[in-house]
């Protein structure tokens, strides 16, 4: 004994087919944009993929541009201008000029790098009345 489906029973479970079929589809599209999402691909065909002290690296380049950026909305600027011109300030290091004391200014950007950058900041500001530059 067979049992005949009707035209539109027959349609609707091909349609049904085809919306499994298609899910499939786009869960593996989404789990492979998903392991491409978490390893960096190569700059250049043929090149290995990034290792993770690269990724590291890059990481900590963004944190300290928006180190840079806070600092520099604060009136804290990485160049000094001397007798031999401006010269660029090691990494972190910062320049400005203040009447606040200078554990206050210690304490003040402590708490906005700690608020704004990064969740542990060690900060030390020098004073001084004077100093010289000799560019290499």
């Amino acid at each position: 004994m067979s049992i005949e489906l009707p035209d539109s029973a027959t349609g609707a479970g091909r349609q049904d087919a085809d919306l499994a079929q298609r899910q499939q589809q786009l869960a593996a599209a989404m789990q492979q944009l998903q392991a491409a999402q978490e390893t960096p691909g190569p700059e250049a065909a043929g090149a290995p993929p990034m290792t993770a002290a690269q990724r590291d690296a890059i990481q900590a380049s963004r944190t300290n541009d928006n180190l840079h950026a806070y600092m520099e909305k604060n009136n804290w600027y990485r160049q000094i201008n001397g007798s031999a011109g401006e010269s660029d300030l090691p990494h972190a290091m910062y320049q400005g000029s203040s009447e606040n004391s200078a554990s206050s200014i210690a304490s003040a950007l402590e708490e906005g790098v700690e608020a704004n950058v990064w969740t542990r900041a060690i900060v030390l500001v020098i004073s001084a009345q004077d100093w010289g530059l000799d560019p290499a």
